[in-house]
C-alpha cells in the first residue's frame, strides 16, 4: 500500500509540473499510458486488492454495531407504525385473494378485461409496498417516497381503466412489451385520447385527475387529496425527494455520526400515502366485480388506515415537531 501511495504522490508531483508546462490533458495522459506504469499496476494489484479487503471488512465489521444501534433506534420511534403497515398489507392481500376465489367461480364477469388488468396492477402494487416497508424500517424514507411515486401511477392507470370501456382494458393487456415511444398508445382505444397522435402519462394523469371528483367514492376522495399532487411534482423533480430528508437529522453514537444516507425523519408521508394508493387500488379492484367481501374489505381496510397507520405516523411526527422547536 505504501508503494502504490507514494508512486501516486510522485505521478500527482509530475502531473503539476506538467500542467504548469502549459501540456494538454491528452499529453498528460499519454505520461501515464506506458509500459513502465502497467508493470508497477500489475505488480502491486493483486496484494492492493487483498489488503483493501482485509481493511474494508474491518471496517464493515466494526460500523455492524452502530447500524444495529441505529436500526432499533428507528424501530424504538416509527416501530408501532411499521407493525400495522405489515398487518395492512397481509389483511389486504387477503382480501384480495378471498375476492379473487369468489369472482372466479362465477360463468360471466362485467368487463373481464378490466378485472384481469386491475388485478395485476393490485399485485404489482402490493409487491411496491412491501418494497417500502422494506426502505421504512431501514431509514430510507426518499426511497420510499419514490416508490410511493410509483404507486401513484400505478393507481392512475387503475382508475382510467375502471372507469373505461373493457376494450381500453384489453389494448392495456396487449401492450405488455411495446416500445417505449409507444407505451401509452393502448390509451387511444379510450374515446378520451383517441385524437392523439401518442398519449404520454402526463395527459393520462390530468384527465384521470379531472374525472376523479365526479366518479369515486367520498371514502377514496378524502384518502387521495393529502396534498399529493404537490408531493408528486417535487418528487419528480428531486434526486433525492425526501420531505425532511436528511436535515437535522444526523444521530451520533459515541460521539460518531452514523452515516447520513439513513433517516430517521421523513418517514410520515410515503408511509401514509403509498397505504392510501395500496387502498385506492384495492378497492377499485373489489367495486368492478362486487362480491360478499367487497364492503367488508373496504371497511377494514379503511380503519386499518384512518384509526391505525395515519395515527400512529401523525402522532410520531407531531412529537417529532415539537421536539425540534424545543432545541431550536
Amino acid at each position: 500500500m505504501d508503494a502504490i501511495l507514494n508512486y501516486l504522490k510522485e505521478s500527482q508531483c509530475r502531473v503539476e509540473e506538467l500542467k504548469s508546462e502549459g501540456k494538454t490533458a491528452t499529453e498528460i495522459y499519454s505520461y501515464f499510458d506506458t509500459a513502465e506504469w502497467d508493470d508497477f499496476c500489475n505488480a502491486h494489484l493483486e496484494r492492493f486488492l487483498s489488503e483493501s479487503i482485509d481493511n474494508l471488512s474491518a471496517y464493515y465489521s466494526e460500523r455492524k454495531d452502530e447500524q444495529s444501534s441505529y436500526t432499533e433506534r428507528l424501530c424504538s420511534i416509527w416501530g408501532d407504525g411499521f407493525a400495522w403497515m405489515r398487518r395492512f398489507y397481509a389483511v389486504c392481500q387477503y382480501i384480495c385473494e378471498q375476492h379473487q376465489v369468489f369472482i372466479q367461480a362465477r360463468t360471466a364477469l362485467d368487463k373481464p378485461n378490466a378485472f384481469e388488468a386491475l388485478m395485476k396492477i393490485q399485485k404489482r402494487a402490493m409487491q411496491v409496498y412491501a418494497e417500502i416497508i422494506c426502505l421504512l424500517e431501514n431509514g430510507f424514507p426518499g426511497g420510499a417516497c419514490m416508490h410511493t411515486r410509483t404507486l401513484y401511477e400505478l393507481w392512475i392507470i387503475a382508475e382510467l381503466l375502471f372507469n373505461d370501456t373493457d376494450a381500453v382494458s384489453g389494448a392495456f393487456l396487449a401492450s405488455e412489451g411495446s416500445k417505449d415511444d409507444e407505451h401509452y398508445d393502448w390509451a387511444k382505444t379510450s374515446e378520451k385520447f383517441k385524437d392523439k397522435e401518442h398519449v404520454t402519462f402526463g395527459q393520462i394523469r390530468r384527465r384521470v385527475e379531472k374525472d376523479f371528483e365526479d366518479t369515486r367514492s367520498s371514502m377514496s376522495k378524502r384518502k387521495v387529496k393529502r396534498n399529493w399532487d404537490h408531493l408528486y411534482t417535487l418528487q419528480s423533480q428531486l434526486i433525492h425527494p425526501c420531505a425532511e430528508g436528511i436535515q437535522g437529522n444526523v444521530f451520533y453514537l459515541n460521539g460518531e455520526p452514523v452515516p447520513m444516507e439513513r433517516s430517521l425523519h421523513g418517514l410520515r408521508d410515503p408511509a401514509i400515502n403509498a397505504s392510501i394508493f395500496v387502498f385506492n387500488m384495492s378497492e377499485l379492484l373489489l367495486s368492478l366485480n362486487p362480491s360478499k367481501i367487497t364492503r367488508i374489505g373496504c371497511d377494514i381496510l379503511d380503519v386499518m388506515i384512518g384509526q391505525k397507520i395515519n395515527p400512529v405516523f401523525e402522532g410520531v411526527e407531531a412529537m417529532q415537531s415539537f421536539e425540534r422547536e424545543i432545541d431550536s
